[in-house]
């Protein structure tokens, strides 16, 4: 792969917030460059819920201004002044609480970037690079002792803002392991299955919002905040996609607003975002009206495994028995995904990564379909141990229509058809405890695979049906139809379900296709019926 030029995230704003025992949250210094921007509101940001747990953190967050979302990431630490006694509880009043933090304009970047219209670019663009940078002045700064002195943060804000030593702070090739995509295996580990019905949904642009549990004791705030990058870049509609509809540019991707708290619920501009991915650690959010459409429960005391809610089957309360649920062939594909992120790392999570491929920073911020030549049945779906929860807990039990679709199938076929098939891994890696990070971006291909598939089969059925509204010539009907107030009625088959993939005896998967097609192509489509194909049986 060739390299190219690298471009940082371009900082446009440095703060300090410090939280105070007895003054609380304060915005104690700032400098920004973009007129007229107030920095209002991000010092709870910085400092979220919870967050008083830990020594040290790194906050992903958002900010509004003008109708603009700019992205940007914190350092927090805590420091304690003075020796403090062996036994006993520590006196409040000497821990130092300070997070510093950037803000980015994510788009100023992508004037340099070949992907200028790809949002993936922007949704990275939230300083990571700057990570370690931020981290040591703040280190610096706690030791001096010095906290009415800001110096320190003048001289960083000049040298990450000035166009002549700006590269000077950062490395000419930043390192990878702080890049957002790094904590794509977390994803898959936490979630199992359920990362299936996360896509469907996200896919639907749902409004997703993931509720961080018992914080202290499980995942650190990057690695939950980052889960809105991981998802955006999953669900965003691959490039040169185009459906006779066009409907499909006004819904191409989710929005990550990363971490979100009780604040927000004051202005409300980013939790008024159109199919946005947050976080939050702040319960509740969990009770308020129309704020979101998939409740995602993480690092709850009471489960050791993750659980998805539709808002809507909520009712005010957390009722198991409406947890979400992937489907059998969701189970089979996730355990595929699950090895090729495995393969080199044994049962373990790895924090390293290799970049074999030479990857340039700017091409793992424009993570694409073409870059990866994933095909949908190339991983091995065979798993060494694998956790109980993921068939008991995440995955529905086979259905009465499955049952009897599958005995029909086998006598049909002679005995022909089996359910799975095995093939072998994409990449033969040796297990040197690494990851690679065209192993990630392989699975980001596989998830845009399935996209483009699904997008192709609806388009080409709704074009046929268009044409046979208006017999005649092709080019004309077509155009008529497009042009005419008449909307079709969509009828799918029970194969054309099987050859997306999906699971047609399973209610959700149904559910899924008639919203995913009135989502893109709603403009020139009514009402989509699906038909078993199986005496009758029908949803």
């Amino acid at each position: 792969m060739p390299e190219s030029k690298y471009h940082p995230s371009k900082v446009v704003a440095l703060f300090v917030a410090q939280f105070d025992i007895r003054s609380g949250y304060q915005l104690v210094w700032s400098k920004c460059s973009v007129p007229g921007m107030s920095l209002d509101g991000l010092d709870y940001k910085a400092l979220p819920s919870g967050i008083h747990e830990y020594q040290k953190a790194t906050v992903l967050l958002s900010h509004s201004h003008q109708n603009k979302l700019y992205y940007g990431q914190s350092r927090f630490r805590q420091y304690i002044v003075g020796d403090q006694p062996h036994e006993g509880s520590i006196d409040r009043d000497t821990v130092k609480m300070f997070s510093v933090g950037v803000v980015c304009d994510p788009t100023a970047s992508q004037l340099a970037v070949a992907h200028t219209n790809w949002k993936p670019n922007e949704f990275i663009n939230n300083g990571w690079e700057y990570s370690e940078i931020l981290d040591t002045n703040l280190e610096q700064f706690l030791q001096e002792g010095n906290y009415a002195n800001y110096d320190i943060f003048e001289r960083l804000y000049q040298s990450l803002t000035s166009h002549i030593t700006h590269l000077s702070v950062v490395p000419l090739q930043p390192d990878i392991n702080h890049h957002l995509l790094t904590k794509l295996p977390n994803f898959v580990d936490l979630f199992g299955p359920l990362i299936f019905i996360l896509f469907k949904q996200s896919l639907l642009r749902k409004r997703v919002l993931i509720f961080n549990r018992n914080h202290g004791n499980n995942a650190d705030y990057l690695t939950v905040n980052s889960f809105s990058y991981i998802l955006s870049l999953l669900t965003v509609i691959p490039q040169n996609i185009e459906t006779v509809s066009k409907d499909e540019k006004n819904n191409y991707y989710s929005q990550p607003i990363y971490n979100v708290g009780l604040n927000d619920l004051t202005g409300l501009d980013l939790l008024k975002t159109k199919a946005y991915v947050a976080s939050t650690n702040d319960d509740v959010l969990l009770y308020q009206k129309n704020l979101f459409d998939i409740a995602v429960i993480i690092n709850d005391e009471e489960s050791d495994y993750p659980a998805i809610y539709n808002h809507k089957d909520m009712g005010g309360a957390l009722d198991q028995k409406k947890k979400l649920k992937a489907t059998v062939r969701d189970y089979y594909k996730f355990k595929a995904i699950h090895n090729e992120l495995h393969k080199s790392t044994g049962s373990r999570l790895t924090t390293e990564f290799t970049n074999k491929t030479n990857m340039s920073t700017d091409d793992l911020n424009s993570v694409h379909t073409k870059i990866s030549s994933t095909s949908l049945n190339q991983f091995d779906d065979e798993v060494a141990d694998e956790p109980a929860w993921w068939v008991n807990d995440a995955t529905e039990a086979v259905s009465w229509r499955e049952s009897i679709w599958s005995a029909f199938s086998w006598f049909a076929s002679a005995g022909q058809v089996v359910s799975n098939t095995h093939s072998e891994p994409l990449s033969k890696n040796d297990r040197n405890g690494s990851l690679d990070m065209m192993q990630l971006v392989n699975i980001v291909g596989f998830f845009h695979s399935l996209t483009k598939k699904w997008i192709y089969l609806i388009n080409e059925i709704v074009i046929e049906q268009l044409e046979e509204q208006n017999p005649g010539d092709e080019d004309a009907s077509l155009f008529s139809s497009l042009t005419s107030n008449h909307k079709i009625s969509l009828e799918l088959t029970y194969q054309d379900l099987v050859d997306m993939e999906l699971d047609p005896y399973y209610a959700q998967d149904v559910e899924f296709v008639r919203e995913f097609v009135m989502l893109y192509w709603g403009s020139v489509v009514e009402n989509v019926d699906i038909g078993m194909g199986i005496t009758g049986i029908c949803c």
